[in-house]
C-alpha cells in the first residue's frame, strides 16, 4: 500500500485547478517591497560601491533607485556593443563610466535630510 500524503494532494489538486497561479499573482506589497529592497541592496554592493557612497544610495527614494538601476545596466549594454553607431537607443549612455556617474549626480539628488541624518550616524554624533 502506497503513502498517501493529504497536504502533497492538495497541493497537487491546487496545481491542476490553476489555484498556484491566482495564490502567486496575489503577492503581498510587503513581499513585493521585500524583494524590491533586497535587490537594490545586492546591486550597490555588486556594481555601486566603486561609484557612490553608500548613505547617498540609501537617502534615494524608491524610484530614484530604480532609475539608477535601468540606467546602469543601460550604459553597461551600450559598452558591450562593439558598433554602436548603428543602434538607436532612447536613453542617454556615455563613453566613460565617469561621464554617466557624473550625469547620474547631476540628475538624481538624494533627500538632504536623510543623507545629512546618515552622514552624522556615520560619525557617530
Amino acid at each position: 500500500m502506497r503513502y498517501n500524503d493529504r497536504n502533497f494532494s492538495k497541493f497537487q489538486e491546487r496545481q491542476r485547478n490553476g489555484d498556484e497561479l491566482e495564490n502567486w499573482l496575489r503577492v503581498s506589497e510587503r513581499k513585493i517591497r521585500r524583494e524590491r529592497d533586497h535587490r537594490h541592496a545586492t546591486f550597490y554592493m555588486q556594481c555601486l560601491t566603486k561609484f557612490f557612497e553608500k548613505e547617498w544610495w540609501l537617502a534615494l527614494e524608491t524610484r530614484d533607485k530604480e532609475q539608477v538601476y535601468t540606467s546602469y545596466y543601460n550604459q553597461e549594454e551600450m559598452r558591450k556593443e562593439e558598433d554602436d553607431a548603428h543602434m538607436w537607443s532612447n536613453f542617454e549612455w556615455f563613453d566613460t563610466w565617469d561621464e554617466w556617474r557624473q550625469h547620474i549626480l547631476d540628475t538624481v539628488k538624494p533627500n538632504k535630510a536623510k543623507l545629512r541624518e546618515l552622514r552624522v550616524k556615520k560619525l557617530g554624533l
